[in-house]
């Protein structure tokens, strides 16, 4: 799947390295300045939904659970 992104229009849009973190770099959101990492919480949603990473650390169903089902919902009706 790598190679098939890497070899697409879209490689260009996978990399970031003038970034201010490395975090950022690999369009993923970490906050490392609310925890070690920080869990994210329901609080966060829009946060979560307005970031341009496509990935995000950290999610803990003990914690919240409902801002991981309110995700998992959003993708799956913007999918269909």
């Amino acid at each position: 799947m790598q190679t098939m992104i890497l070899n697409s229009p879209f490689a260009g849009n996978l990399y970031h390295p003038v970034s201010a973190d490395d975090n950022g770099d690999n369009l993923r959101l970490i906050d490392w300045n609310r925890g070690t990492p920080y869990v994210f919480r329901s609080a966060d949603y829009e946060e979560l939904k307005n970031t341009p990473a496509l990935f995000a650390r950290k999610f803990d169903e003990n914690i919240d659970d409902r801002i991981i089902k309110r995700l998992q919902n959003d993708l799956t009706h913007e999918n269909a």
